[in-house]
């Protein structure tokens, strides 16, 4: 995906980003995972990855409860969770 130049998966990656500028800092809507060595878009080089690999026995477990931990802030704010 790294190489695509254009595409589906592009503009839902810009979509995804649109969404994450218009919320509040503390929540996260965009939560990118690298699986084992592949590179990360560009555009997403500075956002907090999450390794989810075999080398890395934890990265599921992190993964689930950085989304739970983002549900418990989103409930706070009055925003129910969701799954869609």
């Amino acid at each position: 995906m790294v190489k695509s130049v254009s595409g589906a998966f592009n503009r839902e990656i810009e979509a995804a980003q649109l969404r994450q500028s218009e919320m509040d800092p503390q929540l996260r809507f965009l939560i990118p995972i690298r699986i084992g060595f592949s590179k990360l878009l560009p555009s997403l080089e500075d956002i907090h990855v999450i390794d989810v690999d075999v080398a890395e026995p934890d990265g599921a477990d992190f993964l689930a409860s950085s989304i739970l931990e983002d549900w418990d802030k989103r409930a706070r704010f009055g925003e129910p969770r969701q799954l869609q």
